[in-house]
Parts: C-alpha cells; sequence; structure tokens
C-alpha cells in the first residue's frame, strides 16, 4: 500500500514538473537557455527550483558564468531566462539535498558578485505552478532580503513572508504604528537595545538565545534579563509564539521600513 500511494505522489510530482516546463516553454516573456526532454527526466528523481534574481541587468560574462555552473550537472532539467532573472530547475542531490546544493550555488554567486539574490523553494506548490512562484519571488525578494539580511539564499517561506510585510506596510499607519511601538520600546528601556535585541532573536536566529548571544557578543544570561525586562514592559512572554506573532510583523516592518527609507 506505501510503495503503491509513493507511486501516485512521484507520478503526480513528474507531471507537475512536465506541465510547468510545457507552460514556460510557451510563455512569451521566457527565453528558454537550456531543456533536456521532460520524458528523459527519471520517474523518482526530484527536482527544486531556483530563481536568480537581480535588482539591475547582470553582465553577460556573470550569466555565462552562471550557466557554466549549471552545466556541472547533467540531469539539469531546464534554464530560463525572464527579463534580468534566471529561473533554473535543478536536480535534487542525495548527498547534499537541495538546501545544501542552494546554500553552495548562493556562495557562488555572492564569488562572481551576482547583482541580486538566489531564492530557492523545494515545495509541490512551486513545481506545479513555477511562473507563479517566480512572480511572488520576483516581486518581494528584497523585502524579504531587507528583513533577512545575513541570509545567504532565500527559502520560499521567507519569499512569502516578505511579501506580506510589504503589502502591509504600504499603508503608512501600519508602518508608522510598527515604528512607533518599537521605539517606545526603544526609549523605555535603552540599555537592553529591545530592537537590535529583539530582531536578532526572532529574525536572524529562529528564537535560539544562544546563537543571538554569539552574534551580539553577549551573554547568554544577559540575554535571558533583557528579555524578561522586555516580557514586563509589553505585559507578554515574548517567547510565547502565539503572542509574539504581532511583535515578529512589526521587527519585519521596522527592517523593511529602513531598508525603504535608505532608497
Amino acid at each position: 500500500m506505501r510503495t503503491e500511494h509513493k507511486s501516485r505522489k512521484m507520478n503526480a510530482r513528474h507531471g507537475w514538473v512536465s506541465d510547468s516546463v510545457t507552460a514556460l516553454q510557451e510563455d512569451k516573456q521566457i527565453e528558454v537557455l537550456r531543456c533536456i526532454s521532460v520524458r528523459d527526466v527519471p520517474m523518482r528523481q526530484e527536482y527544486g527550483v531556483w530563481f536568480v534574481l537581480a535588482d539591475r541587468k547582470p553582465e553577460e560574462e556573470i550569466v555565462k558564468k552562471v550557466l557554466q555552473y549549471t552545466d556541472s550537472s547533467s540531469d539539469q532539467l531546464m534554464v530560463c531566462r525572464c527579463g534580468n532573472d534566471l529561473i533554473i530547475l535543478p536536480p535534487s542531490s542525495e548527498e547534499k539535498g537541495m538546501p545544501g546544493l542552494s546554500d553552495a550555488f548562493a556562495k557562488y554567486l555572492g564569488e562572481i558578485h551576482w547583482p541580486g539574490m538566489l531564492a530557492a523553494s523545494f515545495s509541490t506548490d512551486a513545481l506545479s505552478d513555477v511562473y507563479r512562484a517566480y512572480r511572488m519571488a520576483h516581486g518581494s525578494w528584497q523585502a524579504a532580503h531587507a528583513i533577512y539580511p545575513e541570509n545567504r539564499w532565500l527559502n520560499e517561506a521567507e519569499i512569502r513572508f516578505g511579501a506580506m510585510i510589504q503589502d502591509a506596510a504600504r499603508d503608512p499607519r501600519i508602518l508608522r504604528e510598527a515604528r512607533e511601538t518599537l521605539v517606545h520600546l526603544e526609549e523605555v528601556y535603552p540599555n537592553g537595545e529591545p530592537i537590535k535585541f529583539l530582531s536578532c532573536y526572532f529574525l536572524d536566529c529562529g528564537m535560539d538565545l544562544n546563537e543571538t548571544a554569539r552574534r551580539m557578543f553577549l551573554h547568554k544570561n544577559t540575554l535571558k534579563y533583557r528579555r524578561a525586562r522586555i516580557n514586563e514592559l509589553l505585559g507578554y512572554p515574548v517567547e510565547d509564539t502565539p503572542e509574539s506573532y504581532a511583535l515578529v510583523n512589526m521587527l519585519a516592518m521596522y527592517r523593511y521600513g529602513i531598508k525603504m527609507r535608505q532608497k
């Protein structure tokens, strides 16, 4: 029974990939640079999606380097160009997995000074409609990068969160309220650096206090004290995820707002 279920799942994935490849080939806005026949794709081969996003037109020499990098895999399913961006469907690797491959690729993009960032997705949603996933990544990657400036590459959840914050920040009232709430917290507890601490704690370190302490060059107990003091000022424990949801959104809007004011 399990084997039959897995087989149906593989067939569905293969169908999604096939449909997406056909849709990309037929889209007049997309230039297909390389594509192998979907019929030649092993049924059990899993694929991800890479969106190599740029904030300006990359030099052709840099584009060639990216294409040379992707040539290293004979199973590369598809490489497309859409405006300044590249859309790539890379095969997964049993050794590294898609996250490991994405990390290595993002590092390479940094080495060749690609004028933008990598967004990577491994979900069936993205594979079933690559162009829709690309439009979301294209429209919100800069917002997501402002929220997660330390990330070498962005995953689908971060792109979606960036899109949500970008939409919310279009309302000046919401953006102003978020900024005022955090600035007030900073004013009543300046020694605790609440904005810096909470941003690092939530957005950069995934609520890992040890990692936050390492990045801020402070002792873990110091941050425990600061967190307890902030809890008193806010009236709820920030480590309680449901309670802190609005706070995380405010911190993301604050970072995004700073980035927008710098432009």
